[in-house]
């Protein structure tokens, strides 16, 4: 593999990621954060073919995590992205690569399109299709195995725990404080159907626990003024404005009754909690639009146009239509198919990476991973294959260096060079 960049809190190789280990120490970085192809050639793009069909595409993934496995320390988190199609591949070539899958992030946006056929373009009746609008996306949770239990692993290797606390959700500071139910000393009935035995409660003032839910703004949402298919203006106009937090003075043999969202209770005097009066999007991470983020740092390269950015005819019907992907209208620096928003992945790395910790990507693509670990204080070392001809490596290194510049001050004047030079 290439170096492409060297530095104390970023390195990019430029080449094939199921050689990692030839660069990377075993059980040297602390997390897993990448975002491999899908498989469905998507845009007709050669680097997401299924490599000839289900088991062809598993086994390859799979040598290449099998590979991050090793440079991964004991019990390192990772996130792997999929779509809904074909996430069940990406998990059984976790599972093959030795991971333990521990769940699925499953993260809501509203700026997909149908790649569907229509009447227009196929001899089928009018107002049929062949697929659905894609507004999900998995981030699969894996686990290297522990080194023993998870306290023995932790003190050795500071990994094989969540940072809980720097991914809460924050609390909207409109809500007055709710009474929750306490029994004999803090403690009171389990208020889960179904749960026995007793309940503590462990909710904070420091904000709700993260759930595997996220939602995305839309491209076009404003403060306070989402745009319609915007998947948190979706939810709280079906939710409306309720209030939680208040738990009812009565109870029965199985917990609570009237605990669902958006019942108004009242409860005993015991351990409060902060309440909170608003939409349902409040439980869950809200990441912010990426906006103009994606051409961060590219100044010095050429935009691309409609044509060259899809691998069409410039001015062709093609081009016109949102099945083409990113770049058809031109302009763009940044004309990677698949690029992330910095705020979601900012959340994702921390999620996962220990403070100060090192995070991994095998697949780099246009670098949105490696710019939010340095802006969370991480560091980064990320791997691309870079597409046709190496097209995406002047954009994943323009991102990064950008980010150096912004978040590792120290960086040397010799390395201030624009990455064209």
């Amino acid at each position: 593999m290439r170096l492409v960049i060297s530095h104390d809190r970023c390195c990019l190789f430029w080449g094939d990621s199921a050689s990692i280990l030839d660069v990377l120490p075993e059980s040297s970085v602390d997390a897993i954060v990448t975002d491999p192809p899908a498989g469905i050639e998507f845009m007709g793009k050669e680097w997401d073919s299924d490599k000839g069909g289900r088991d062809g595409w598993i086994k390859w993934l799979a040598d290449i995590l099998r590979a991050a496995l090793r440079a991964l320390k004991p019990g390192g988190h990772a996130l792997v992205w999929a779509i809904p199609r074909t996430s069940h591949w990406t998990a059984m070539a976790l599972e093959l690569a030795g991971f333990e899958v521990r769940d699925v992030h499953h993260h809501i946006f509203g700026t997909g399109f149908p790649k569907s056929l229509t009447s227009k373009s196929a001899p089928i009746p009018e107002d049929t299709g062949t697929a659905l609008k894609p507004a999900v996306e998995h981030w699969i949770l894996a686990r290297r195995p522990l080194d023993g239990t998870v306290g023995a692993n932790f003190a050795e290797h500071g990994t094989g725990v969540l940072q809980i606390g720097a991914c809460r959700v924050e609390y909207d500071e409109s809500g007055p404080p709710g009474p929750v139910y306490s029994g004999a000393k803090g403690e009171g009935v389990g208020q889960v159907y179904g749960a026995s035995g007793k309940y503590q409660s462990n909710v904070s003032d420091d904000g709700r626990w993260p759930a595997h839910l996220s939602l995305e703004h839309g491209d076009a949402c404003a403060p306070g003024a989402c745009v319609l298919g915007c998947p948190v203006r979706l939810l709280d106009e079906q939710s409306g404005v309720r209030r939680s937090g208040e738990f009812p003075a009565r109870r029965t043999g199985i917990g609570f009754k009237e605990c669902a969202y958006g019942t108004e209770n009242t409860g005993t005097e015991g351990t409060r909690r902060r309440g909170s009066a608003g939409t349902a999007s409040r439980f869950f991470y809200v990441a912010k639009a990426p906006r103009k983020e994606k051409d961060l740092g590219l100044d010095h390269l050429a935009p691309k146009l409609g044509g060259e950015a899809t691998g069409r005819a410039e001015g062709s019907a093609g081009t016109k239509n949102p099945r083409a992907g990113a770049g058809r209208t031109g302009g763009a620096r940044n004309f990677h198919p698949t690029v992330k928003s910095v705020d979601l992945m900012r959340w994702l790395v921390r999620l996962v990476t220990p403070p100060g910790g090192v995070v991994l990507d095998l697949f780099a693509g246009s670098g949105t991973t490696g710019v939010a670990a340095l802006a969370e204080g991480l560091s980064f070392v990320g791997v691309e294959q870079g597409g046709k001809d190496g097209e995406y490596v002047p954009i994943v290194e323009g991102r990064l260096r950008a980010a150096l510049l912004e978040y590792a001050p120290e960086l040397e004047a010799s390395d201030r060079q624009n990455p064209a030079a």
